[in-house]
């Protein structure tokens, strides 16, 4: 790629950080001033065990999947492989085209973390988060991101993803995660702009011990994945919710110790329903 697309994902690709750390200030700073819901933990170090956890995260995977995402990007776009390179399409197009799709790719890569249990192990140390605010968005299992990682490589290929497309998609991605993960309230505006993107209402009950709930909203960025694959729960704003889970409630389970051993914990768990997980309410 070249022209706007590929400057953007050039400056996005060697100063992510900042956009990211940007975001979860901002929004840190908003929850503190006037947060939806007081919760009883020290905030600062319910966040430091969240972000440590993204770091380990991120000092793993960065030159281990990440280096291998990239390469395999570049390789596919300078070998003329995948649809998008077959198509001969605009620049922008094959960004905007990339980053839908990829969107679409992560619903259902979420919605299988929560069918299939080997992958829920992982995913609920995600879920695990009792006091859920912008911090909850970093905290992943690195075993959870690795398969992601792994698993898509094969739409790397099929489809001719760029290393620029990839940046974007991620940018936008942690940037959209950390707000609808963000313990505020946006009143009646959050029901208008959850028809475009996931909000912290329409997110927050995929965050409920109610397991019917917290099978429901798994959309990332879009929120009508969820609308189109009858996966959508309507919550009220006001709402209550109980977040968590109640079999990985006891303190030391919130350490980082015990977030990176809750996959390998043989701990009596919901059952998570097979068919449709919800109906629209």
């Amino acid at each position: 790629m070249s022209d706007v697309p590929a400057v953007i994902a050039e400056v996005l690709s060697t100063s992510r950080a900042v956009p990211a750390a940007a975001v979860l200030t901002l929004l840190w700073l908003v929850e503190s001033i006037q947060p939806r819901d007081v919760y009883l933990s020290w905030r600062l170090g319910h966040a430091v065990r969240n972000l440590a956890l993204a770091v380990i995260n991120g000092a793993v995977l960065f030159f281990t999947l990440g280096f291998v995402s990239t390469v395999l990007s570049k390789s596919v776009v300078e070998h003329r492989i995948g649809l998008l390179n077959w198509l001969h399409l605009p620049t922008i197009a094959q960004l905007i085209a990339g980053c839908f799709v990829l969107d679409g790719w992560t619903y259902f890569w979420h919605r299988g973390n929560h069918w299939f249990p080997f992958l829920w192990r992982f995913h609920r140390v995600h879920h695990s988060d009792a006091e859920m605010d912008v911090t909850t968005s970093a905290r992943f299992h690195v075993g959870e991101l690795a398969m992601a990682a792994i698993f898509r490589m094969p739409v790397i290929v099929a489809l001719g993803l760029s290393p620029e497309t990839l940046v974007v998609h991620e940018t936008i991605l942690l940037a959209v995660s950390q707000f609808h993960h963000s313990n505020i309230s946006l009143g009646r505006f959050d029901s208008v702009l959850r028809l475009l993107i996931v909000t912290p209402t329409m997110h927050r009950i995929h965050h409920s011990r109610n397991v019917l709930e917290t099978n429901s909203n798994y959309s990332s960025i879009l929120s009508l994945w969820d609308r189109l694959f009858g996966s959508h729960r309507n919550v009220n704003q006001d709402s209550a919710i109980r977040l968590g889970l109640d079999e990985f409630q006891d303190d030391h389970w919130q350490t980082i110790s015990g977030m990176l051993k809750t996959p390998f914990a043989n701990v009596a768990t919901q059952e998570k329903p097979t068919g449709t997980p919800t109906a629209e309410s």
